[in-house]
């Protein structure tokens, strides 16, 4: 049989990088980027060249599982898993009501347009608000902060790539990571245009892919975050306060507020607390503050930290006060393109009233109740019945021991996932849905500065007897007499046996692109009538910006409080080869490396006597792990780094489900905290 070429785009992380993919018959012989198209210009980086490998992985799972009476897990027909699992749901909710069902979604979850609309829905349509989202264990902080500054649920802050002078990155590492959420498409050559016609300030304790090509790399103290930023503000009151900005889009209090909290961070305060000298403050200052725009976006190395919420604050209130919100050259807003927003004012952001029973003083982040409550809520009684789509708790969440603990107390644990996981292991019912490639897709550009979609249709048909996550919740809907979509309209045109593209054709209602333009539009297509930075603010907010929040001014009170200052500090990274827990096995990419390994600074593994290859025990006071030593200068001294998302080492054993959480939001703390060392002798 002849090779087939297929356009196609990546969802293993929210890049969305176009892609050409190879297919002989039912094999996929090969991954490339697609030179076509416009945002991504032929980049992929090896995870994504690596999508054959992982559709045609052994640990691919082919058809439903179901535990029997002996603890394993067999072959069961589709048929016979969703009987069974909508018998225990009519049992919980007669017994319990609807709110012991929950739903715990991620990343394999949201990268999936179609299964998205119809999953989420039918939750609703039982009547539980018990849904729990991956964003609590990274990032809840770029959804908390902006409520609190405008009032309403905010698109997502992204550096305007194409015309910014300066950005500045704060913890975070787009060469690897391609952004956490604000997408950097094609980062080297995107990055490097920005320095050829500016600069890049980089804040980090480590020196990064990133750092590297920054013009200035501030190595500052892990978790010090906001008092860099605190200088930057106080420095920009000074030296680029944009008045006519503030007057029209800022509340005045609230900005007299701001300089009077950032007024005690000069840059010998800042250098003090950040650990830095000065000289590196006021040259990041310089480079930053150079009369354009700011472009601004922060990471998981500021998210996970005890100060996110601080630290994206501050970043904001820096951008407000040199006018570079919502305005060309700084940080922007995509006005989206299913659902055009400037249409009318964004309403005011409104509490649901879900809340976890052991954290009732935690409102929903993103539509999701906090991860760290899902196994206390398991183990209460209050969740009965758990759904786990595209994530891998049993690995993820913090206390590994704990949450594998309530996953097997569950009375019904459905997971719907391509292939075998740690959370797979301990299902009562494991539901294969289709990969990426097998799929039709919509990629609606929420997370790109510009307004850009792309449909793709399957690129090979699903095999076995794998089915789209629409098919699984549109069987679950009938099933339990819930409207598909949870909407009688949208049940109504999608007939039995409906497809992926009959849900995406329903959620295409509103486009500012048809659904005919949007299937002929091969490599994607940009909204170029959509409008440009400053749609937003101030016009379309519920109230001028308040730069001084006082949730978030009481936790600036005492954000140093827990700083540690003395001893080894860990830090998180990502590995350019892993996506989360996904890709750690797949291809020969996998091996190439670099590995989880624990980075260690020389003059500290000196004080240890540790040499690289040394097995060593992490430890803090909630737990510990066995890690294997890397020297190397790219951590500061007294700074320790390994990544999340991998069993050994495994950072979820050192931090806590219930101890030192943020208390806005429950996330735990996966950053920037005290650990000891202990060299562990071979053969012990």
């Amino acid at each position: 049989m002849a090779t087939v070429r297929h356009t196609s785009y990546c969802r293993l992380c929210p890049a969305f990088c176009g892609l050409i993919v190879t297919v002989d018959g039912d094999r996929v012989v090969d991954v490339a980027g697609d030179p076509d198209n416009p945002l991504s210009q032929g980049y992929t980086c090896s995870k994504g060249r690596a999508s054959g490998d992982l559709h045609h992985h052994p640990e691919r799972l082919d058809r439903p599982l179901r535990r029997d009476a002996g603890g394993n897990l067999v072959d069961t027909t589709w048929h016979a898993a969703l009987d069974e699992i909508t018998t225990v749901l009519r049992r919980v909710i007669a017994g319990s009501g609807p709110n012991a069902v929950a739903a715990y979604r991620a990343s394999g979850w949201g990268l999936d347009l179609p299964g998205v609309a119809v999953s989420d829905p039918f939750f609703r349509g039982l009547g539980s608000d018990q849904i729990y989202s991956a964003i609590t264990i990274d990032g809840p902080n770029k959804f908390v902060v902006p409520e609190l500054i405008t009032g309403c649920s905010m698109p997502w802050l992204n550096p305007d790539l194409r015309a910014t002078e300066t950005l500045l990155l704060v913890g975070q590492n787009p060469l690897v990571s391609h952004g956490h959420g604000n997408i950097v498409p094609n980062p080297v050559v995107t990055l490097r245009a920005i320095k050829a016609r500016g600069r890049i300030v980089v804040a980090d304790p480590r020196t990064t892919e990133t750092a590297r090509l920054a013009d200035v790399h501030v190595r500052l103290r892990p978790g010090s975050d906001p008092a860099f930023l605190a200088y930057l503000v106080r420095e920009a009151l000074a030296r680029q306060r944009d008045d006519a900005y503030l007057t029209a889009c800022a509340d005045a209090e609230s900005v007299t507020r701001v300089a009077q909290l950032v007024a005690p961070y000069t840059a010998e305060r800042a250098a003090e607390v950040c650990d830095v000298g000065a000289d590196v403050l006021e040259a990041a200052a310089a480079s930053v503050l150079n009369g354009t725009r700011i472009a601004f976006a922060s990471g998981t190395g500021a998210s996970m930290n005890a100060a996110g919420n601080v630290s994206e604050w501050l970043g904001w209130a820096l951008l407000a006060v040199t006018g570079s919100l919502d305005r060309p050259g700084g940080s922007i807003f995509n006005p989206g393109v299913l659902r055009p927003k400037e249409g009318a004012p964004l309403p005011p952001a409104v509490d649901s009233g879900a809340r976890a029973t052991t954290m009732p003083h935690i409102r929903p982040v993103f539509n999701g109740l906090p991860s760290a409550a899902l196994a206390d809520e398991i183990f209460a009684g209050s969740v009965r019945a758990l759904f786990v789509m595209g994530g891998n708790p049993a690995l993820v969440f913090p206390e590994t021991s704990k949450i594998r603990r309530a996953l097997r107390a569950a009375e019904l644990l459905v997971v719907c996932d391509i292939r075998h996981t740690e959370t797979t292991e301990l299902a009562t019912h494991v539901l294969p849905v289709t990969s990426q490639l097998e799929r039709a897709d919509l990629n609606t550009g929420g997370f790109f500065p510009y307004p850009f979609v792309q449909y793709i249709a399957p690129v090979v048909a699903p095999a076995a007897s794998r089915k789209p996550t629409s098919w699984v919740f549109g069987e679950l809907s009938r099933r339990m007499g819930v409207p598909v979509m949870n909407d009688p309209a949208a049940d109504a045109r999608l007939a039995d046996g409906f497809t992926d593209d009959d849900v995406l054709e329903v959620m295409t209602a509103e486009s500012r692109i048809p659904w005919s333009s949007l299937r002929q539009a091969e490599h994607g297509i940009l909204a170029i009538d959509a409008p440009g930075p400053g749609w937003l603010i101030p016009d379309l907010l519920p109230h001028k910006l308040d730069l001084a929040p006082a949730p978030l001014v009481e936790q600036f009170a005492s954000w140093d409080a827990v700083l540690p200052r003395d001893g080894l500090v860990l830090i998180n990274r990502r590995l350019p080869r892993q996506m989360n827990s996904t890709m750690r096995d797949v291809g020969a990419q996998a091996a190439l490396g670099p590995m989880p390994t624990l980075l260690v600074h020389p003059d500290d593994a000196a004080d240890h006597g540790l040499a690289t290859g040394d097995e060593v025990r992490v430890a803090t006071r909630h737990g510990s792990s066995p890690a294997q030593v890397e020297l190397t200068e790219s951590v500061r001294r007294g700074v320790v780094s390994i990544p999340h998302g991998w069993s050994t080492p495994n950072v979820n054993e050192l931090t806590s489900s219930t101890e030192e959480l943020d208390p806005l939001t429950a996330m735990p703390r996966f950053s920037g905290f005290p650990v000891t060392l202990e060299r562990v002798e071979q053969g012990r």
